[in-house]
């Protein structure tokens, strides 16, 4: 195994994160398809220098107050000491330069100004130190690890990662210091596939795959694999808890049937107070995966018993950054923290509001914070340390 296998990880994740959030609200933005002044090529401009940021998405909507808000996107998969407090630094550098590209000569010709955000996205854990410093400053971390929904799409990115990485070391081309690993080529084919390469003067893959062969069909396979894996992901939301958190909303087994059950054709509720005692959703937490669970009562017509409840969505949290938000667990007991935004232009779906949780939720998130208070969670070790 190469740097490679690790290197296409984490493309393939970001590719695959860049896909889930073109169903909340973002478009993938292509540096090479946006001739606005603030690219270089394939890179991003700072104030002091470029920046390779391969993943960026575009919100649809702007608040009258702002400029439109563009998300770096960082991905993360089974590093060595999991996300630690180094990443974030740099991270934290990147997005510093980019927001302090523009001057006042750029008003003067008219270069159109955006807000750059920056979450990254891991499979793995963030370190205390990562988390303190992210919340601090304004960086958003999104665990994605355990959630039995995303299980076939991260073993799609493990095979596609290490039979390309195995392949290419062993290849004529491998061994030729001339020639350099066809990422690029690699990324291009999954946006070609997975529809997020939207513009129409897109680079054709052919012009990467009739140079010097470098994607061979082996390649393709395990690529489409990967594919075929982001189109069969069951439902994933970006929400928020506590207006302020991300969180990644991914749906179980009990979702497709809570929503056949749910009043107004299956759309969630803004006031709380419209929903039936026996649809509202109770917040459960596993220590053990260290995921929430939205659970309900079960679509099953026969007498209710009290543990008669189905799983609707999981999700997680990064602990540390939620220990700093005690006074929204102290709000009024009809507050809902967790929001959501669900919307595609393909299918022309807006969905938006609260998840209708029942009374007594605070239960579940009193009980992580009592356990990553008192250490049973263990942190990655900061680099250096």
């Amino acid at each position: 195994m190469s740097i490679y296998d690790g290197i296409l990880r984490g493309m393939l994740l970001e590719e695959a994160v860049l896909y889930i959030l073109s169903f909340s609200g973002y478009t993938p933005i292509i540096p090479e398809d946006h001739n606005e002044g603030h690219f270089k090529g394939d890179k991003l401009k700072g104030r002091g220098t470029v920046h390779q940021v391969d993943a960026i998405g575009e919100c649809w909507h702007t608040p009258a107050f702002g400029h439109q808000q563009r998300l770096l996107v960082e991905a993360k998969m089974k590093s060595k000491n999991g996300v630690g407090l180094d990443v974030v630094c740099k991270s934290k550098a990147v997005l510093d330069d980019v927001n302090q590209f523009w001057n006042s000569k750029h008003r003067k010709i008219g270069l159109k100004r955006y807000h750059y955000q920056y979450a990254i996205f891991t499979t793995d854990r963030f370190s205390g130190p990562a988390q303190d410093f992210a919340y601090a400053h304004d960086l958003f971390l999104v665990p994605m690890s355990e959630h039995a929904g995303l299980s076939g799409l991260i073993t799609a990115i493990r095979k596609a990662a290490q039979t390309i990485d195995e392949r290419w070391v062993q290849s004529p081309e491998g061994k030729d210091p001339d020639k350099s690993f066809p990422l690029k080529a690699y990324r291009e084919f999954v946006r070609k596939e997975l529809g997020t390469r939207t513009k129409d003067n897109m680079v054709l893959i052919s012009t990467y795959v009739n140079a010097d062969d470098f994607i061979n069909d082996a390649d393709m396979s395990n690529l489409v694999d990967f594919v075929k894996a982001c189109h069969q992901l069951p439902a994933v939301w970006m929400g928020t808890i506590f207006e302020s958190v991300p969180i990644l909303l991914v749906s179980e087994p009990g979702f497709l049937g809570y929503i056949q059950r749910s009043k107004g054709g299956g759309k969630f509720w803004e006031n709380i107070e419209e929903v039936d005692d026996d649809l509202k959703i109770h917040l459960i937490h596993d220590h053990e995966k260290e995921l929430f669970y939205l659970e309900s009562y079960s679509i099953d017509e026969s007498p209710r018993v009290k543990d008669d409840k189905v799983r609707v969505f999981s999700f997680s949290l990064p602990m540390g950054m939620i220990m700093n938000m005690r006074s929204a667990l102290e709000a009024d007991a009809n507050y809902q923290p967790i929001k959501f935004r669900h919307e595609t232009i393909r299918d022309d779906v807006v969905a938006t509001g609260n998840i209708p949780l029942a009374k007594g939720w605070q239960a579940a998130i009193y009980a992580a914070i009592e356990l990553y208070e008192r250490d049973e969670y263990d942190e990655p070790d900061e680099i250096g340390d």
